[in-house]
């Protein structure tokens, strides 16, 4: 939606009109701020929209927040208050005057030429106070002191009567947080994948109102979709009414609204009863009898209908505008019994399709907002589309994203899995933090409302699991769920319900994972074991077992949660690392550890399936360590994307076993920091190897092997996510590690059937080792699928070795870069309205049979296929490659490394 505070900077001052007010957006593009804190000692230039770590860092009081070991030697700005003070004149001082703030980062007094006007303390929600008979002509001061977050949260927990308790993260300084009793992004206090910096911060600029405002806040449609196909849309727009304008005695006769919805409109008569102070609405009502749907990536295109309000005065006068988009869809979580089996099923239909959700989930993007950027989120949601994704998950410990998020979503046909801000915790129950909560989620539902790329909104990540977690809980469950049903059903839910009652909008459950409902009206719960994969969704961790060994995974109806952790590249974590600071066990990658174990988990993995070279010898230089630290965090890259391939593709061939699988989000797209973590891609932009293996897993028609034990054999499955039956012709071909000579060759011609998948090819283990001269260590093997109605399209083929590669008889392969050149016609077309960046033609060369092969870029890049699980010496291999920004051939083909 237009955001009616968008800047007109005129000299000094940004000064909008809007319906007899001024409005001054107060940002630091137009006036000087200055942030300092409570001792006084420290004094900086700020930015606003900012925060304090970033303002440090441009005035040179500290160093990049992530160089080396700065998460500890900055603890000291967590815990300090902090005061952004902004000194100003207005042009034509008002009598009536309000202030608007959004974005507070998080506890925060606010002061208006010395008096104290309100306070904040929820990021997540909007705040207007009242400042009339304030303003002045001149020397206007505005001050937000902000309180520690860590501090306030501690203090709230110490006083509340009885204990609410939040997870705890390994070697996290800010340990315990009470992190759940602020309305802050929990991944502030740190996570198992990310820093503690506990910012604090303005992430939007203050608007001042003078005099009586009118003004177009939010359009919000509602859809409702009938059996024969058409579409009923209300249009609800938000209005902000102040002063006169909410006067019946004072309101013009004759002002009207008009909202348009596509070719139709309707124009509202605003009568003397309908604005009444602050937030209230009007409505028209659309019906479309033959609409063009928006559709989930892969299923159809994004169609979007253009949304139009005017706000007018009885002689014509434009008051205000506003502008947006909806895309018309219909969305049903589908929970049905299961013939023969225990439990239901849990899916999503849009547009009456079958959807099987294939993607990941999201975290911050970075611990300093003020350095996300929309490029930069876009770079991550076209790498999550690059990757054959149809659904992001918004996990519940972070933020509501931007509207630039949402917009790129929606354009892409990413689904969006949106939670309330809460995990990992139990919660408070006073009257003052539920309508807290009750008013973010009214404003958050009415900004996301108009976006079809949200199908469904959860209510927490993992708290109904947390009812287990711990000892207070487990001993005195009455009380707890008490709370969880307030906060969850009778707040979050209902303040959803209150914006967008249509159930055709969005689906809604209360936590992930979870059972699901029994019944909507009322709202009624499956209580239980919140594992139980016959019902629900789940979220599986298994650190300890094989993660290479398919029987290990759970036939669950829906995996939203799953993964294993790897390193960054030297290529991401060298730049903040310390000279001589990088090695595989250095203390700076200790350091960068927030999960137990979990370089001891990955050194298990790794040992079980590769082969790893041994470190480096005591006294070597830091030279020969970092390149080995460079090494060996390939190696675990190379085997998180072996575990994700693994469990993505039995679990996609699932939905057509008996557990009817029907959606996997690995746990995580995206880094916060150059760290560990489960992340497929890099702090920055830069693809992990398990990306570039997601292009595959997740591709729409996907072959994979499968070995089975008994009876010993080897299968071939085709997975396919095509509307329409399809003849192909698959080939399976088997190999010798020394030279890639060709041992035998099996072709079947299967139907791949829609939206499934089938076994396409078995044999016995011991007809395959007839051909490798029965030493299973010397051959793999290899299968292409080609469509028969279009052979030219290029698919991706599966990989599998006879014996695990630290087995296998693997020689030393040499692999080159032969030649780089432009690119003929632009990569990964698809991702961008009008193709920007550059393209390139990449070409490989081996001289023996090689493993993992995998080509990085100094420039983060996309490319069509990478991570190459073999390439054989007869094969060269030619690949595309897209970068967001203009690079030349030469400057990009020196970047690169294989």
């Amino acid at each position: 939606v237009h955001m009616t505070f968008v800047p007109t900077l005129l000299a000094l001052a940004a000064v909008l009109s809007a319906a007899h007010a001024e409005i001054i957006v107060l940002g630091s593009s137009a006036f000087d701020w200055i942030l300092y804190n409570a001792q006084n000692n420290v004094s900086v230039t700020a930015h606003v929209p900012g925060e304090v770590h970033t303002d440090l860092l441009a005035a040179q009081v500290i160093q990049e927040p992530y160089f080396g070991f700065n998460e500890h030697n900055y603890e000291w700005i967590a815990t300090e208050n902090w005061t952004y003070s902004l000194t100003f004149d207005v042009p034509s001082p008002e009598a009536r005057a309000s202030l608007v703030l959004s974005g507070i980062d998080t506890v925060a007094s606010v002061f208006f030429n010395g008096r104290q006007v309100g306070s904040a303390d929820n990021f997540f929600s909007e705040w207007t106070f009242d400042v009339s008979g304030l303003v002045k002509g001149t020397g206007n001061t505005l001050e937000l002191r902000f309180t520690s977050a860590l501090a306030e949260a501690k203090s709230r927990a110490a006083s509340y009567p009885y204990p609410v308790p939040a997870t705890e993260n390994y070697h996290v300084w800010v340990e315990p947080s009470s992190r759940n009793f602020v309305r802050k992004a929990g991944s502030d206090f740190g996570w198992d994948w990310g820093p503690a910096y506990v910012p604090t911060g303005i992430h939007a600029s203050p608007v001042l109102v003078l005099g009586d405002q009118l003004t177009i806040e939010h359009l919000v449609p509602q859809q409702q979709h009938f059996p024969n196909g058409s579409v009923r849309v209300d249009v609800e727009a938000v209005l902000r009414c102040s002063g006169d304008w909410c006067s019946s005695s004072s309101q013009q006769p004759g002002m009207a609204l008009t909202i348009a919805l596509g070719t139709q409109s309707a124009t509202l008569t605003v009568g003397p009863d309908a604005l009444q102070p602050g937030l209230c609405s009007l409505s028209a009502t659309f019906f479309v009898n033959e609409p063009v749907y928006w559709w989930p990536r892969g299923f159809g295109n994004q169609t979007m209908y253009p949304i139009r309000a005017m706000l007018s005065a009885a002689g014509g006068q434009v008051l205000d505008r506003a502008n947006a988009s909806v895309g018309l869809r219909r969305v049903e979580l589908v929970t049905e019994p299961v013939e023969g089996q225990e439990g239901r099923t849990f899916y999503f239909r849009v547009n009456g399709v079958r959807i099987f959700a294939k993607g990941a989930n999201w975290v911050p993007s970075d611990s300093f907002r003020a350095r996300v950027t929309p490029d930069s989120l876009h770079w991550l949601l076209r790498s999550a589309a690059a990757a054959n994704m149809n659904m992001i998950r918004v996990w519940g410990g972070g933020i509501y994203e931007s509207d630039d998020f949402y917009d790129e979503a929606d354009r892409l046909g990413l689904m969006v899995w949106q939670e309330a801000m809460f995990a990992c915790a139990l919660y408070p129950r006073t009257q003052p933090f539920l309508q807290s909560v009750a008013a973010e989620i009214q404003h958050q539902a009415r900004r996301l409302a108009r976006h079809p790329s949200i199908v469904i909104w959860g209510g927490s990540n993992e708290n109904e699991a947390a009812l287990q977690w711990f000892d207070v809980a487990r001993n005195n469950r009455d009380r707890y769920v008490v709370d969880y049903w307030a906060l969850y059903v009778d707040t979050v839910r209902a303040a959803l319900l209150e914006v967008v009652p249509s159930s055709d909008q969005w689906a809604f459950i209360d936590s992930s994972p979870t059972n699901g409902a029994l019944s909507l009206d009322p709202f009624t719960k499956y209580w239980g074991d919140v594992g139980n994969t016959s019902i629900g969704d789940v979220h599986f961790y298994d650190y300890a077992m094989d993660c290479e060994e398919w029987t290990n995974y759970p036939q669950a109806r829906f995996v939203s949660e799953h993964g294993f952790q790897s390193m960054p590249s030297l290529a991401t974590l060298g730049p903040v690392a310390p000279e001589g600071s990088l090695g595989r066990n250095s203390s700076l990658v200790f350091d960068r550890q927030h999960h137990q174990d979990g370089n001891a988990q990955m050194a298990a993995q790794l040992a079980r399936h590769l082969p790893i070279p041994a470190p480096p010898p005591a006294g070597a230089g830091s030279s020969t360590l970092a390149q080995d630290y460079g090494a060996y965090a390939y190696l675990t890259q190379v085997q998180q994307a072996r575990c994700y391939t693994t469990a993505m593709q039995l679990w996609r061939r699932a939905q057509s076993l008996p557990a009817g699988t029907m959606g996997t989000l690995y746990w995580q797209l995206n880094d916060v920091w150059q760290g560990q973590s489960w992340a497929s891609i890099e702090y920055g932009g830069r693809w992990k190897v398990v990306h570039a293996a997601a292009r595959r897993f997740y591709h729409f028609v996907s072959p994979a092997f499968f070995a089975v034990d008994d009876p010993s054999s080897v299968g071939l499955a085709v997975t396919s996510d095509l509307v329409g039956p399809e003849a192909s012709v698959v080939n399976v071909t088997a190999h010798r590690w020394s030279d890639g000579s060709l041992l035998a060759q099996w072709t079947e011609q299967p139907t791949l059937q829609p939206q499934s998948s089938a076994v396409v090819w078995n044999v016995s283990t011991d007809t395959v080792l007839q051909h490798c001269g029965g030493n299973a260590s010397s051959c793999f093997l290899r299968a292409s699928v080609s469509l028969t109605a279009a052979p030219a399209l290029q698919l991706f083929d599966a990989f599998h070795s006879m014996a695990l590669p630290k087995d296998s008889a693997l020689h030393s392969a040499l692999v080159k870069i032969t030649s780089v050149t432009a690119a003929s016609s632009p990569c990964f077309t698809d991702l961008e309205d009008k193709p920007t960046g550059s393209s390139f033609e990449v070409e490989l060369a081996a001289s023996a049979p090689a493993l993992h092969v995998w080509v990085e870029s100094n420039t983060p890049a996309m490319f069509s296929d990478n991570a190459l699980e073999v390439l054989l010496p007869q094969e060269p291999r030619r690949l595309c490659a897209w970068t967001a920004s203009v690079v030349s051939v030469d400057n990009f083909a020196n970047g690169l490394t294989v």
